[in-house]
Parts: structure tokens; sequence; C-alpha cells
């Protein structure tokens, strides 16, 4: 979509006997759109579409390797060479020249992943992790991103739904969707889970993805909210 014009011109195209794309992650340099492709329920890839001027496809998508059941949450860490996806049991690196690995596995199920900056030495992933049902985790990562420092540790925790978390861009902020108001609102809170305040009073059954900012050329502000359910995309204020 357009900044300045409101415009809305598809990127993918899949066939209509495609579940559909969903996750879209755009790398820094603007290069390379990441995104899961539902082939079924519960059954999807990982394809990497280049982008040209303009985000314009440049030829066909390529598949992530090993991206196969269950795969969500695509987040780059290096340009459009190295990024982490995760299924409902572990998280995955994926590098142009060496293929996909897994480097965590955890106790539970995955339902969402966001990673912020690099801080020198590190970085850290927040999580939605589930048992019962999800809350929202963070595993410290090292400066690369591809290797866990040491456990993970609950951020959000409540006795409803909290999924989709998604870091700001200056890793001060965590934005998810919970059901703790009885219906899938979304929330903010503080990086370490502190300072939690509602956003949206939508009364939604199914808030299907939020997302704080876009990396690259075009990108939306830090105090910006994308949130999507169905029949409805609008623009909340977190600040």
């Amino acid at each position: 979509m357009s900044n300045e014009t409101g415009a809305v011109r598809p990127i993918s195209d899949p066939d209509t006997e495609i579940n559909g794309d969903s996750s879209p992650a755009l790398s820094a340099d603007a290069g390379s759109l990441a995104f899961v492709r539902n082939l079924a329920p519960r059954n999807g890839r990982i394809l990497i579409q280049p982008l040209g001027p303009g985000f314009a496809p440049r030829g066909e998508p390529e598949e992530v390797p090993n991206s196969r059941l269950a795969v969500h949450s695509p987040v780059w860490l290096d340009g459009g060479k190295n990024l982490l996806f995760a299924d409902e049991v572990k998280i995955f690196h994926w590098d142009a020249k060496k293929g996909t690995t897994a480097i965590y596995a955890v106790d539970g199920i995955l339902g969402g992943m966001s990673v912020g900056p690099d801080r020198g030495n590190s970085r850290h992933a927040v999580v939605a992790r589930a048992k019962v049902d999800p809350d929202i985790w963070e595993i410290p990562l090292d400066a690369t991103g591809t290797r866990s420092t040491g456990p993970a540790e609950v951020l959000v925790r409540s006795t409803e739904r909290d999924t989709l978390p998604d870091l700001s861009p200056d890793g001060r902020h965590i934005v998810f969707t919970s059901m703790r108001t009885g219906t899938s609102e979304i929330w903010v809170c503080d990086a370490d889970g502190s300072n939690l305040r509602q956003l949206t009073h939508l009364g939604a059954h199914i808030v299907r993805r939020t997302q704080l900012a876009t990396p690259g050329g075009d990108h939306l502000s830090g105090s910006s909210v994308i949130v999507t359910i169905p029949l409805l995309d609008l623009t909340s204020s977190y600040e």
C-alpha cells in the first residue's frame, strides 16, 4: 500500500486452490519479501519473493528448503540472506548458502515470533508459547540471532490467549493480540513486559496479524500498528 496515495496492489498471486499467503516480512534492504504460502490448514511453505523498485516482484518466489508443516513468522536477520522462522515446536535458521537448520526447541506450542534489533553482542526474540493457553516469552539470542544464549523467560502472562507478538524496530515495545477481555484485541507493553495497555476495542472474534512497522524505504512510523481482521484493515496509534 502506498503511504502517499493509499493505493493497494498485490505482491503475491497464489492460485485459487491455495489457502492464501500470510506473515509477510520485508528485508531491511527492501529487496526480498518472505511470506508463508498456506497450502492447507497446518500445511504451508516459507517463500521468498525478490523485489525490484517500488516493491515490484522480480520473477517467481523461491521456497525455503525444509519449511513444511505449520510454519509461520519469518523474520529477516541480515539483508536478504538470513532469516528465522518457526513451526509449532522449533525455531529454524535459514542461510542462503548453508540452508535450513533448527536452532531452538520449545516445551509447548509456538504461536508467533518476532526478533529485536542487534544490541552489539546480543538480541532477543519474543514468542507466543502455549501449553494450555499461549503466553508471550523472551528468548535471549547472540548478536547473529542464530543461537540462543539462555533459557526462555515469560514476559506477558494471562489466563487467556496472548499471541502474535511483534517487537518495534527500536526494540522498546511489543504489540500482541490477547483474548483477556473476551474478544481478540491488540495490546502493547514495554520490552520487559511492563506498562501493559489495551490499544483496540474492536469486539472482533479474530485478529489475524499485528505489525508495528515495515522495514525498508517506505515504512510506517514506530507509533503505528497495522491490525488485520476479516474484512477490515485499520491503523491505530499506541502513543
